[in-house]
Formats: structure tokens, C-alpha cells, sequence
């Protein structure tokens, strides 16, 4: 939680906030790697029951997809990456399984609003000081506003389920007016992706009887619709002032953004190697002018990886929501106050990962895996684990796996700018980068 509420606020020092968070999430996923060895708790992962033949056939596909790799390290890499978020889930999914603590939801409040109390300020400065208006200055924590708003497609359900249950009134009002506040910015950015997601959850939680939360989910919009007009369109009208560089625009609505050409890249690696893929991470090795991953994390996930383990990513990715959605409906008292709101955020995360690379940045990928593992844990117990978790020696590989990725991503870090080695492209002065695993992503 400290991770989530705080990273974006810490200015990274002599590195990118992409590649500073990279670093951070690392060093994360080792400390969740380890609290899961023998005693530290049960010394086992609490998989589900019926999870458990997608993950290991995932799991064993994706270690075929590494040794048969042209570029084995890099693809251990991801592997290890993806390991250990998934791991992460797992953590805290046991830890929720006896209740999230509030202080846990208090803290995502707490850090959702310095940050946007942080953007506002910085905002209100230019304003006052002629400094000029750009909306890619504006986005302090990350390199890109997308990056942002792949962080408030996951973040806006979770906070207003708190705006509901929350036990002070306080946090009660201060979840609800971030959430508005976190609508106002994405109008700001024109985030197409976060926007349909979010409201593609409207229909699922009416459907799960959420009446509560799809009604306050839309009077946020209004009203962040609302702030957007008054503080960015208005207010600067009103000074005489103009933006000097918007991130997105409203001719821009219809464009692809050369996802076209990168959608087409992935689906030519998937005809070239369409059982075990190109390799994990290796879209990045294309070079590819206008990014290091397909912005579709479904067909990422079938070029790097082959088909089948997508055919098995989907359960995995799936089920916990059909779960959650079954329980809200037929037994909603069965169902702990945030179980909604959880299935609300994973399921914006899942239409957001269609169109956009939430599941690759960094601290989205940990916003994803956390609200995962809760919704895990908000499941009845008979729902949640049928048989024991994994092996104490899967545990060991897991912590294996993390110490590797912490000692490749330091000596990946001492690279000037960090990346994959000494060889791989890095950007010109009058590119823009390609993040993947670091921000300068090719390898």
C-alpha cells in the first residue's frame, strides 16, 4: 500500500519516474516472495482449487516459451516479472481472505489524494505564474499521462466502493471527491481507454445488484465533466491564458494512435510462432518504431507467449470476477461491502488492458495485481481454496525467480540510461520513448 499511495509523490533521483518505479516494484515483489517462505505464515500461495490446472498449464507453457527464446535472459526476465505479480495476487489474497484492514483502503484514499492535491497545485501555479500550459508537465510521477490514467482505471472503482463503506464520514466524502476529481483529469487527458472501461462496469455492477455504486459512479462522471470545465477550459479562458501543448485533443478521438501498426506487428509474430511465441518480452526486440509492447495485452500475451498459454491466461484472468459476480447475485450477504467495487476495478482493468499497456507500466501492473488478490480474498472461504497451495518448494522457485529479477534489474539500473544491456537502442534526443520493462524498453 505504501508503494501505491507513495511512489508517484517521490521525485525519482538522477532516473526516469517510470524506471525509478520499476526499480521500487522489483524490490516489492521479492519482499511479497519472501513473506511466503515456510515461517513466515503457511509457507504456501493459497490457490484456488479452480485455478489450478489453468496456472499450471500456464506455468508450464510459459516455461517452454523461455527456453525456446532466441534471447533467454530477457525472457527470464519477464517471466520472473509476470511470476512475481502473480505471486504478489496470491500474498494478498491471503492476507484479505480474514477482511482488508481499513487502514489498507484508508492509505490508497490518503496517497489517491495527495497526489491529485499535488497535480491541482502544480496546475493552480502555472496559472498564477504565467508558466506555460502543458498538460504533459502536469503529470508529475509519470512519464506519460497514460500512465496515469492506466492507475485510475483500477483506482477510481476501489475508491468508491470506499466513498460507501468506509466507517468515517470523512473518508467517506474525501473517496467520493477524488473519485470526481480523478474523472475531471481524464476528460483532461482524453483517456478513451479509461473512460470506456469504467463505464462498461456501470451495466456489470447494476447487473450484480450494485445499485449504490453504478449511481455514484455516474454522478462522478457529471460531476468530474463537471470540474474539467470549470478548471481547465474556463478558468484559463478567463485569465486569457491557452495551452501550449494539450496531450490529447478532441480531433483526436478517432485515431489509432498507430495501435493499427502495432496490432499488426503482434499479429504477425502469432503466425510466425503461434505455440510457444517470439519469447517473453520479445515484441521489445523489434525495435519497432512506434512501441516496445502491442498496446492489447491479450495479443501480447499470444505473440510472446503462443496461443495456447493465452487459451489459459483467460481463466486465470477471468474467473475470480465470474466468481465475485456469482456470489453478488445469488448470495450478496455472503459477499464482504467491498467485493463489488473489487470486481467493478478488475474488471475496468481487463477492457482497459484491451487498448492500452496498463498490464506493462509499472505501478498499474501492481494496482492491478493488488485488487486482484483482494478480490480473491473477498471470496467465501468454500469459493476461494478447496485444497492446499502450492508446495513449499514452489514457494522457493518463486523467491528463487524474484532474487534473480532484483539482481538483474540493479545491474540493468547502473546502464546510462538504464536498460536491458550496454547494447540495446535507447532514445534520441527527438524520439519519445518506448517503455517495456525499463523506459527506454527495446532490447
Amino acid at each position: 500500500m505504501a508503494y501505491l499511495a507513495l511512489v508517484p509523490l517521490v521525485p525519482p533521483a538522477a532516473a526516469s519516474a517510470h524506471d525509478a518505479s520499476r526499480l521500487l516494484q522489483v524490490v516489492l515483489l521479492a519482499v511479497a516472495a519472501l513473506l511466503a517462505l515456510p515461517g513466515r505464515g503457511s509457507g504456501e500461495l493459497p490457490l484456488p482449487g479452480w485455478l489450478r490446472g489453468s496456472a499450471s498449464g500456464g506455468l508450464a507453457l510459459s516455461v517452454l516459451a523461455v527456453l525456446a527464446s532466441p534471447h533467454r535472459a530477457a525472457s527470464a526476465q519477464e517471466f520472473a516479472l509476470m511470476a512475481g505479480l502473480a505471486g504478489l495476487a496470491l500474498q494478498i489474497g491471503r492476507a484479505a481472505s480474514a477482511g482488508a484492514p481499513a487502514w489498507a483502503y484508508a492509505s490508497l484514499l490518503a496517497g489517491s489524494g495527495a497526489h491529485l492535491a499535488l497535480l491541482t497545485g502544480v496546475y493552480v501555479a502555472a496559472l498564477a505564474g504565467n508558466s506555460p500550459l502543458d498538460a504533459r508537465l502536469l503529470h508529475l510521477g509519470f512519464d506519460n499521462p497514460r500512465f496515469f490514467n492506466h492507475v485510475q482505471t483500477v483506482a477510481v472503482p476501489v475508491l468508491l466502493g470506499w466513498s460507501v463503506v468506509a466507517p468515517s464520514r470523512l473518508q467517506r466524502r474525501a473517496a467520493l471527491a477524488m473519485v470526481s476529481l480523478h474523472f475531471a483529469w481524464l476528460f483532461m487527458d482524453l483517456a478513451r481507454a479509461s473512460l470506456l472501461a469504467l463505464a462498461i462496469a456501470v451495466p456489470w455492477l447494476a447487473w450484480v445488484g450494485a445499485a449504490s455504486l453504478w449511481r455514484r459512479l455516474l454522478l462522478c462522471a457529471v460531476g468530474g465533466a463537471a470540474i474539467h470545465a470549470a478548471l481547465f477550459m474556463a478558468l484559463p479562458a478567463v485569465l486569457g491564458r491557452v495551452w501550449t501543448g494539450q496531450f490529447a485533443s478532441a480531433q483526436e478521438l478517432g485515431s489509432a494512435h498507430s495501435r493499427d501498426q502495432l496490432l499488426a506487428a503482434a499479429a504477425e509474430l502469432i503466425h510466425a510462432h503461434p505455440w510457444l511465441g517470439a519469447g517473453p518480452m520479445h515484441f521489445a526486440a523489434l525495435t519497432h518504431p512506434k512501441g516496445a509492447h502491442p498496446h492489447n495485452f491479450y495479443l501480447q500475451w499470444a505473440a510472446e507467449f503462443g496461443l495456447p498459454a493465452l487459451l489459459l491466461l483467460l481463466p486465470l484472468l477471468v474467473l475470480p470476477l465470474w466468481r465475485a459476480s456469482t456470489v453478488l447475485r445469488q448470495s450478496p450477504a455472503n459477499a464482504p461491502p467491498m467485493t463489488a467495487a473489487l470486481g467493478a476495478a478488475v474488471l475496468a482493468a481487463l477492457v482497459d488492458a484491451a487498448f492500452s499497456g496498463n498490464f506493462v507500466m509499472p505501478v498499474s501492473q501492481v494496482w492491478i495485481a493488488v485488487v486482484y488478490g483482494l478480490l480473491l480474498g473477498s471470496l467465501p472461504s468454500s469459493q476461494r481454496m478447496r485444497r492446499p497451495g502450492p508446495h513449499r518448494l514452489g514457494v522457493a522457485l518463486l523467491v528463487a525467480l524474484q532474487a534473480m529479477l532484483c539482481m538483474q534489474a540493479w545491474r540493468q539500473w547502473h546502464q546510462d540510461p538504464p536498460r536491458m544491456s550496454a547494447s540495446s537502442p535507447t532514445t534520441e534526443a527527438e524520439q519519445r520513448p518506448r517503455p517495456r520493462f525499463w523506459r527506454d524498453g527495446w532490447f
